[in-house]
């Protein structure tokens, strides 16, 4: 076996190689068969090489899924391909055919209660050598498969009580279920910023302003208050995001005295020098914990980049002589890291430190842009943003343009957008509109639809910050 390329030789066509070679050596025979022994040396090798091509090329896209289903959501049967041309067969094995079973390239699906992750493997057979390659599909829950209705999408935020107090929650099938927020005084002035379910638990992140204009940021687990304060001290903190891990929560809160972030009660240092004080976003992938933030390189410029486990990563800039960039987020893909963020007014992403920029669409010349997410789905890139239109001359500026990138294509939504999920063949947007007396309308657009959600008080904000499909909840 060549453990590097993963490819296997035919015993039988070895011995045949090797009787050959023996036969040339005894008979002491002509030029002619140290030949023919030679021929069967470069076939097996010219196999190889091609056979590790088409193991290479053999990718996701070659499946056959049905409608709206992907490798990471199938519902469905699909088909498989038997072969990449008339000399190279494929036999498959899945890893549960208890869930999915094959036979001839038709895999059949049976669904459970339950998430299933299968590792469906590919053997490739070219002459005497093979090689083999594993991919991972997810049989997503017979509850999971139609959410057309949106009966079992929870959309998650905030809306404001008649005393203009936000109230964390969410809306499912357009009915609204939230929590009060405690605050320690009547005094006290309740903000939140964005509010996330994990697990069934609602969690508001915010900061409370008290009556001596004194900032404490934190969160309400299901209205109950939890205050974080850095061990430094900071005068106006502010929540960022948070994430979990088992039972641990982790909270990022902006600190203009150093840049760190909470694991429970206990505060993680990231950096005390000031000008690494603006962090961003804080992602959890196993035992790793990332948090992009910016680092000040001159009055108002920064520069982007991440910490991994307390270590700084500076992105690099496709200028010689950086006019600033600056990081949002962090979403990984398998082995890639994604950062959307902008760079010299221009909205994109980082993939792997390489900088992509996203444009505006034909006849926007003057503007600015920013991209805050990016998410992948059956391969195809979406990129969070805005684009605003400027003047130079008089100066101005149009209001911002939402909406997202396909692939670097523009397509504009008309309301604020927090975030975009994809289920299926269906791209929700969720955000909030603005009426005429200048208030927040929760809602979300799907598939560029908006739909509104009633508020607790129309005459007063509120909106969705993000979302989450029932199975994922439970």
């Amino acid at each position: 076996m060549n453990e590097n390329l993963g490819i296997y030789k035919n015993s039988g066509r070895v011995k045949i190689f090797g009787a050959i070679v023996l036969l040339c050596f005894f008979m002491g025979m002509s030029e002619s068969c140290k030949k023919k022994s030679k021929s069967v040396e470069t076939t097996d090798s010219l196999n190889e090489e091609v056979l590790l091509r088409e193991k290479d090329g053999l990718t996701e896209r070659d499946f056959s899924f049905a409608p709206c289903d992907t490798a990471s959501r199938v519902t469905k049967n699909f088909s498989l391909l038997t072969k990449t041309n008339e000399e190279t067969s494929i036999h498959w094995a899945s890893s549960n055919p208890e869930i999915i079973t094959i036979s001839n390239g038709a895999a059949e699906v049976i669904q459970s209660a339950n998430i299933e992750n299968v590792v469906l493997t590919a053997k490739l057979t070219r002459g005497s050598a093979t090689a083999t390659k594993e991919f991972t599909i997810v049989v997503v829950p017979r509850s999971e498969s139609d959410v057309s209705n949106d009966d079992g999408v929870y959309f998650v935020g905030y809306s404001n009580n008649t005393s203009n107090t936000p109230v964390g929650g969410y809306w499912k099938a357009g009915t609204w279920s939230g929590n009060e927020l405690l605050a320690t005084s009547p005094d006290d002035t309740v903000n939140v910023s964005s509010v996330v379910m994990l697990g069934n638990d609602v969690y508001s992140g915010g900061h409370i302003s008290d009556s001596n204009f004194k900032v404490t940021a934190g969160y309400w687990k299901n209205g109950g208050r939890t205050a974080l304060e850095s061990p430094v001290g900071s005068q106006q903190p502010r929540f960022i995001s948070m994430a979990s891990s088992g039972t641990d929560i982790y909270t990022l809160i902006y600190n203009e005295m150093e840049a760190g972030y909470w694991k429970a009660d206990q505060w993680f240092r990231l950096s005390s020098d000031q000008a690494f004080t603006k962090v961003t976003s804080l992602t959890l992938d196993g035992n790793d914990v990332y948090v992009t933030g910016n680092r000040k390189i001159r009055e108002s410029t920064y520069a982007g980049g991440y910490w991994k486990n307390g270590t700084w990563n500076e992105l690099t800039s496709p200028a010689a002589v950086p006019p600033g960039s600056w990081a949002e987020s962090i979403y990984l893909y398998n082995d890639d890291i994604y950062i959307p963020g902008s760079f010299d007014w221009h909205g994109g992403y980082w993939k792997n430190g390489e900088w992509t920029n996203l444009p505006a669409p034909l006849g926007l010349e003057n503007y600015i842009s920013n991209s805050w997410q990016v998410i992948i789905s059956d391969s195809d890139i979406f990129a969070l943003g805005y684009l605003q239109e400027f003047y130079v001359r008089p100066f101005g500026s149009d209001p911002k343009r939402f909406g997202y990138w396909k692939n670097r294509t523009w397509t504009e939504l008309n309301h604020f957008v927090h975030t975009i999920a994809i289920f299926g063949c269906d791209l929700y947007a969720v955000g909030h509109t603005i009426n005429s007396s200048n208030n927040k309308l929760p809602g979300y657009s799907k598939n560029g639809v908006w739909t509104s959600l009633p508020p607790l008080d129309a005459s007063k904000d509120g909106e969705v910050t993000s979302i989450k499909i029932d199975q994922q909840l439970r």
